[in-house]
C-alpha cells in the first residue's frame, strides 16, 4: 500500500445535527447453499509458546477446538448502519460532533486451481491435481470519528480529533482436492481426494488522536500552529487453523476417510503492531512593509515510531 490520505473532519455545526440510516440485504449465493462458519470464542489469542515459554512442550490439550467446530446453516441478513450527531454549546464556543458506522456482511466465493508437473519422459506438463475451494466470510466493521473544538476567541482555538476503526474478519475455506492419478476415472465417479479446511480469524484496529492549536498574535502578524498526534495500528491472526483429511469418491459419492499421515492439523499465530507519536509546530510572522509582502516562517517535527511483529 502506498500514498497518504489527509482526512480532516469538519467541526460541529451551529445548530443540532442528527442523521441516521439503516440498510439490510441478503446474498443470492446463500439462497441454495448454507454459510460455513466456526466457533470464534473457542480460539486462543496466544500460542502455547507465549503462555508457557520456549521450553514448554505443547500437547493437544493446549489448543482450543473452537477453530475445528464447524457449522453450516442459513446466514442472517446483512446489516449496515450510520449515525452522525453534533452541536455547539457555551455560546458556540464548544463544538462536539460524532460519527459512527457499523457493517455486518457475509460473502462467499468459489475458485478452482490446478497443479501441473512433468511426468516421466513426457516433455509437456500435465495436470496432476484440481483444487475446488469454497469461501465463506463474515466481515464486521466498526468506525468511530469524534471531534471536539473550543474557540476562545477569534485569535485562539484548539481541537481534539479521534478516530477508531475495527475489523473482525472470519473466513472458512473448504477445499476438495482431486488427485489425477491411476485411480481417477470420471466416467464411473472414482477418484482419490484430499479435504483441506482452513478457519482464519483476522482482527485489525487503527486509532488516531490529534490535539491541535491555532493562535494569532500582534494583530494577526504572528501565527503559531501546533499538533500532537498519537497513532496506533494492530493486526493479528490468532490460531489460524488448517486440517487435512484423506477421502475417496466412489460411484460419484464423496466421503472423508482419515487424517492425512503428515501434519494433519496445523496452527499458526501472527501479530504485528505499529505505534507512532509525533509533534509538529510552525511559526509564521508577517513583516509589516508598505509596498511589498514578507513572511518569515519556521517549524519543527518530533517523531517516535515503534513496530513489533510475532509469528509462530
Amino acid at each position: 500500500m502506498g500514498g497518504v490520505v489527509n482526512m480532516v473532519m469538519k467541526s460541529a455545526p451551529t445548530k443540532l445535527l442528527l442523521q441516521a440510516n439503516l440498510a439490510t440485504g441478503y446474498s443470492q449465493r446463500y439462497f441454495n447453499r448454507d454459510f460455513g462458519s466456526f466457533s470464534i470464542s473457542g480460539t486462543s489469542a496466544k500460542s502455547p509458546y507465549e503462555q508457557h515459554g520456549k521450553n514448554y512442550n505443547a500437547t493437544a490439550a493446549d489448543f482450543n477446538k473452537g477453530a475445528l467446530d464447524y457449522t453450516y446453516k442459513k446466514p442472517l441478513p446483512d446489516l449496515v448502519g450510520n449515525l452522525t450527531i453534533g452541536n455547539r454549546y457555551l455560546d458556540d464556543k464548544l463544538g462536539v460532533i460524532l460519527g459512527a458506522s457499523y457493517q455486518n456482511l457475509r460473502r462467499g466465493s468459489r475458485s478452482i486451481f490446478y497443479k501441473s508437473a512433468v511426468v516421466g519422459l513426457n516433455p509437456n506438463a500435465v495436470i496432476t491435481e484440481q483444487s475446488d475451494r469454497q469461501y465463506d466470510e463474515q466481515q464486521q466493521r466498526l468506525g468511530l470519528h469524534n471531534k471536539i473544538d473550543y474557540r476562545f476567541n477569534l485569535n485562539h482555538r484548539i481541537s481534539f480529533y479521534q478516530m477508531y476503526v475495527n475489523l473482525n474478519n472470519m473466513q472458512l475455506r473448504d477445499a476438495v482436492n482431486t488427485i489425477y492419478n491411476g485411480q481417477y476415472d470420471p466416467s464411473i465417479g472414482k477418484a482419490e481426494l484430499t479435504y483441506v479446511t482452513r478457519s482464519r480469524k483476522t482482527q485489525q484496529q487503527i486509532y488516531n488522536g490529534t490535539l491541535q492549536g491555532d493562535h494569532h498574535f500582534l494583530d494577526n502578524r504572528l501565527n503559531v500552529r501546533w499538533s500532537s498526534v498519537l497513532s496506533s495500528a494492530r493486526n493479528q491472526l490468532p490460531q489460524n487453523t488448517m486440517i487435512s483429511l484423506d477421502g475417496v469418491e466412489e460411484n460419484f459419492e464423496r466421503k472423508r476417510t482419515s487424517l492425512v499421515n503428515k501434519s494433519p492439523v496445523t496452527y499458526r499465530w501472527e501479530r504485528n503492531t505499529d505505534n507512532d507519536h509525533a509533534g509538529y509546530w510552525d511559526v509564521a510572522y508577517k513583516v509589516p512593509m508598505e509596498n511589498s509582502k514578507l513572511e518569515l516562517s519556521t517549524g519543527g517535527l518530533y517523531r517516535d515510531k515503534q513496530r513489533s511483529s510475532f509469528y509462530q
